[in-house]
Formats: structure tokens, sequence, C-alpha cells
């Protein structure tokens, strides 16, 4: 039988993730919004390893969906809280949650196998309210965990908010 152990990006201790080798990559979040420029937003990956002749630059970019989605705070689906008593150790560091401030989309960036070319694992697309084109303005939501024992589909949608109207701020009962 073969042994669980932990993603090796987890560490139980800040002093310990601090003595870690250091990233290779970086993700950065691209924006359109604001610009004049009437394209989707992007995630841009950067070579962050000084001895890469492309150090600093950016060597791939994940073109998104929809214009206007304003990327914004995204982050992993897993971290090294998963060591603590209540975790699941079993998970792996692997997908990027990437959530539209203003359409409410949600990107899924799935980084296996390469870290270097991520790609869309899944994309969850904000509900319109009935009568209403779209759900900017909108502060309240219902999300739903998306938690999955398979990777993502590329070909599949989820549909992730619910109860929110262009009339109010506040969730509608469920």
């Amino acid at each position: 039988m073969t042994a669980l152990s932990p993603d090796p990006t987890f560490y139980p201790t800040p002093a310990e993730a601090m003595r870690a080798p250091p990233e290779k990559v970086a993700y950065v979040a691209a924006l359109h919004v604001g610009t004049g420029i009437d394209k989707p937003d992007f995630i841009a990956v950067v070579d962050f390893d000084p001895r890469s002749d492309d150090y600093g630059r950016i060597i791939h970019r994940v073109e998104l969906d929809e214009t206007g989605d304003e990327l914004h705070h995204f982050g992993w689906n897993a971290c090294s809280s998963m060591l603590c008593p209540y975790g699941d150790p079993t998970v792996e560091r692997r997908y990027l949650i990437v959530p539209g401030l203003r359409s409410s989309n949600v990107y899924v960036l799935d980084t296996k196998p390469d870290p270097r070319r991520p790609r869309i694992g899944r994309r969850s697309r904000a509900l319109r309210s009935p009568g209403s084109q779209d759900i900017r303005g909108c502060t309240q939501f219902t999300a739903v965990r998306m938690r999955s024992t398979s990777a993502p589909s590329a070909d599949k949608e989820t549909r992730v908010l619910e109860g929110c109207s262009s009339s109010t701020t506040e969730p509608s009962s469920p």
C-alpha cells in the first residue's frame, strides 16, 4: 500500500515555509478594465527563477472568456492549513481560484501538469438576475464549495451565484 503524504508545498510552521525553496513562477492578474481596451482580463505567468533566461518575463497568458471581469484577490484551493487537525493533508495545491469582481464569474485554473502553462479547468458563470442584464453592483451572493474528486472538465460550467437581485443587495431566502 502506498503511504499518503502531504503536498510538498505545505509547511507546518511559517519558519519552515520561509526556509523553503522560492517559487519558480508567479501568477499575476492583468486587467483591461478602465484602460479603454475592450478585451478580457488574463492571468500572466511570470518566470521567477533568477537562473532562467526568461527571468522577470511573462512566459504564458491564460486568456479569460469575458470582457469586464476585473479579476480580484485570487488564491490557491488549498494551503498549509490542510495540515491542521481538521484539514485534509491529501489535498494538493493545484487550482487557482480566480474571481471576477465586476462580473462575479469564477475561474478555476489548473496548474497541473505544467505550472508554467495553466489552463482554465472550470468556469462558473454568475447567474443573471431575473429582468436584469447582469449582476454588476450586487454585493451579496451565495457561494458553493467547489470540490471534485477528479480534475475539473473544461467543457463543464457550474452556476454558483444565487439570491441576488438588481433591486437589493440582500440575499433572498433559500
